[in-house]
């Protein structure tokens, strides 16, 4: 019950009238909810700014150049202003029927953060120009609040807080998670800092900017913690039973200001940056919150309701000097001392963030549109319950047919998130037949041990011809088929076949590797590769089609192969040409007309198993994956910061629609065969029309190498199981 109550008040303090119980704390879970929707794009400033009486300026009141930017309801809805100090004079710089807030200076003076209220629910992150102009949005996630921006000191990173990763329980109640994100402004990139089912939030970088000091409730009460700035050493400094909240780092990294509750009301506080010497900076009568640090350390400004409504003031490190700057009779807060106005450093936010420059950079229409139509994953690994996964049922619908290809057999990933719809497949939509790329003499023996229980899978596995089938997560499926024929219940039960053909087809990269030994020239390389391939799926497609044949064309089968097997129609191939071979998927889709549903798998990073080399003599290695390039679908997948997720393709795919238009075009994307190729570190990317490939797409942000079993000795294959040495090298 006290944790029912706590929620409610931390839930009522981030309302209109308290805005945050946790000085820059998420805004809009209650205030965003009864306002009307808005466009995504800020409008300009008012050509006639708003201001009160100037006066000619006499020192610069802390430092930099004397100016706080803030938000304000002073005009109806909250925008953005700024105040010169010596004058108190007031400039309003934007003019948005949306709700703006937290503005943050970046640290050369030339740009603004801030938060834009999207919508009756969410908030996400603009950056405009210190005069108001060249408003731009830097993120999206249509799912969340994107709120609290901080900047890194060299202007190259944003840290924000996220509540992305919140999810609903098993009584369809929503539980609302906040974690610490960091956005890379060089190429809009975002990174996960911290993982819990708490709120981490409010984060602050530290000067030299290797420590980010943040609040966290992990530990059942608002605590200051620290971390690095890649989100390891995550550490408790204020270690007090009050509530401690809204972390900043002085300008010369010595001091941390926050607000706690410990004297009865939320008053400033400063300790050292271990946490030592806590000590009370204001005792008002009311609350205190945001503090923010001059660009000198000599003041702190803050937002109080000292006398009835929240205005801002400044008041001296030492507790003296109170003073307060606004008094409007309405909100006045999140202040921001600006710095002093310099070049940007080579590499920094103002190129990157040019509002011209971030236009070109990203398709915002394909960003919104897989942050819109993201399907979350909650697990990649099975075991787990399988509700995520009754989105996709409804794609499959009545489907008889399922391809269910995969990038490479390289990642843990790759396996397990097809186990998990394998399970799903068989459990919830009666599928029964599952049918691998592997012979079909082989296919018969580990069949032989689902049924029956009989004989060894492990050295199934190893017998088979490519040593990447030989994994822990290989074992763990067919254990799990095994285990699910005993005791099915009113589930079918599972019977397993092969479908790749025999002698003389050889797997496609020594064929490739053998082609570019010969002295041929490209136009005669390249017809000789799609000979091959499309007699070889041909063959494949004939061996499919008699199983169906064998166990009734109303059975439902799963097929299990790689993407570009599937792909309907794959353009750009391993040889840089741009035509088509007739792929297994198409063949298929001819066949069945629309019943095949193709499910196709992609990852943004991380490392994967792969062979060293693409001649015969290779073995098998950890490598680091190549990161996307941008503008490749994996690099967009990546702005919706979901660590999984499905993409729903025959569904929502219109032709005639403009949103989806671009599903249509070729789109740089990861097709490969799990091959090292230490000439071309782009190697695997090609041009796809994903709505001719796949009916449904399943991303994955980070994946792990395959768990390789032992090999028997003598075995034709054998295992490198340590990482690469060089991973600038031996890259994916």
């Amino acid at each position: 019950m006290r944790y029912f109550v706590r929620l409610f008040i931390i839930l009522w303090t981030l309302s209109v009238v308290a805005l945050t119980a946790c000085g820059q704390q998420p805004i809009a879970l209650d205030e965003a909810r009864d306002q009307p929707s808005d466009s995504t794009v800020a409008t300009a400033p008012p050509a006639n700014p708003i201001t009160e009486t100037r006066s000619a300026t006499t020192e610069l009141l802390g430092g930099g150049t004397g100016r706080i930017v803030f938000s304000s309801y002073r005009d109806g809805e909250s925008e953005i202003y700024v105040m010169e100090l010596d004058s108190k004079e007031v400039e309003r710089l934007t003019d948005d029927d949306a709700r703006l807030s937290q503005p943050v200076w970046s640290p050369d003076g030339n740009r603004i953060a801030f938060v834009r209220r999207r919508g009756a629910e969410y908030l996400e992150i603009f950056v405009m120009n210190a005069d108001g102009t060249g408003q731009v949005r830097v993120m999206t996630n249509y799912r969340s609040l994107d709120i609290e921006p901080s900047w890194s000191p060299d202007g190259s990173k944003i840290a924000f807080t996220s509540s992305r990763d919140s999810f609903y329980d098993s009584s369809d109640e929503k539980v609302t998670v906040l974690n610490i994100y960091v956005l890379d402004t060089t190429n809009l990139q975002q990174t996960k800092l911290t993982n819990t089912r708490a709120w981490d939030s409010s984060p602050s970088w530290s000067p030299e900017g290797e420590r980010i000091v943040f609040q966290s409730s992990r530990d059942g009460n608002n605590e200051i913690y620290v971390m690095n700035s890649d989100g390891s050493g995550q550490a408790n400094l204020s270690r007090n039973a009050s509530s401690d909240v809204s972390p900043t780092w002085s300008p010369d990294g010595r001091k941390i200001a926050f607000v706690s509750d410990r004297g009865g009301n939320e008053d400033i506080y400063i300790m050292d940056a271990d946490g030592r010497n806590q000590v009370s900076l204001t005792d008002h009568n009311g609350q205190d919150k945001s503090p923010a640090w001059s660009p000198d350390g000599q003041y702190i400004a803050f937002h109080s309701d000292e006398d009835g409504d929240f205005e801002i003031y400044i008041v001296k490190t030492d507790g003296t000097g109170m003073t307060k700057l606004t008094n409007h009779g309405d909100f006045d807060g999140f202040p921001s001392w600006q710095p002093p106005r310099s070049a940007p450093p080579v590499g920094s936010i103002p190129s990157e963030l040019d509002p011209t420059n971030i236009r070109q950079m990203l398709d915002f229409n394909l960003m919104d549109w897989l942050s819109a139509n993201a399907i979350p994953m909650t697990t990649t690994e099975p075991g787990h319950s399988l509700g995520d996964l009754a989105p996709l049922g409804e794609l499959i619908g009545d489907s008889h047919v399922v391809n269910l290809g995969g990038l490479t057999f390289g990642t843990s990933e790759s396996f397990t998130i097809r186990h998990r719809i394998l399970q799903y497949l068989v459990r919830e939509l009666s599928f029964n037949t599952l049918v691998f790329e592997i012979g079909q003499d082989d296919a018969k023996l580990i069949n032989h041990y689902i049924q029956t229980g009989e004989g060894n899978p492990s050295l199934f596995l190893a017998e088979l011809d490519d040593p990447r089938w030989n994994t822990q997560e290989m074992l763990d499926l067919i254990e799990w088929m095994r285990i699910h024929n005993q005791e099915s219940g009113t589930a079918p039960k599972i019977s397993l076949f092969g479908f790749e053909v025999d002698n003389p087809f050889l797997p496609m990269d020594l064929v490739i590797a053998n082609l570019m030994r010969m002295d041929l020239g490209e136009t005669e390389r390249r017809e000789l590769v799609y000979e091959y391939l499309g007699e070889r799926s041909s063959q494949v497609v004939e061996n499919v089609d008699w199983l169906l044949g064998q166990v009734g064309y109303r059975a439902k089968f799963i097929l299990w192969e790689y993407d570009y097997d599937f792909a309907g129609a794959v353009q750009g191939g391993y040889l840089g040409n741009i035509s088509f071979h007739p792929s297994v998927g198409s063949m298929l889709s001819a066949i069945y007309e629309e019943d095949p549903f193709t499910i196709g798998f992609a990852f943004g990073r991380g490392e994967m198993t792969a062979f060293d080399s693409l001649f015969e003599d290779r073995v098998l290695t950890t490598i680091k994956v190549s990161s996307a390039p941008p503008g490749s679908f994996e690099w967009f997948a990546r702005s919706t910061a979901l660590p999984v997720f499905i993409i729903p393709i025959r569904e929502t795919f219109d032709e005639e629609s403009l949103e989806t238009v671009w599903l249509d075009r070729p789109l740089l994307s990861r097709l490969t065969l799990g091959v090292y190729q230490p000439d071309d570190p782009n190697s695997g990317f090609h041009n796809i029309r994903l709505a001719r490939v796949y009916d449904a797409l399943v991303y994955v942000d980070q994946v792990n190498p395959t768990q390789l079993l032992q090999l028997p000795p003598g075995s034709e294959f054998e295992s490198q199981e340590t990482p690469c040495a060089d991973p600038g090298i031996c890259v994916q």
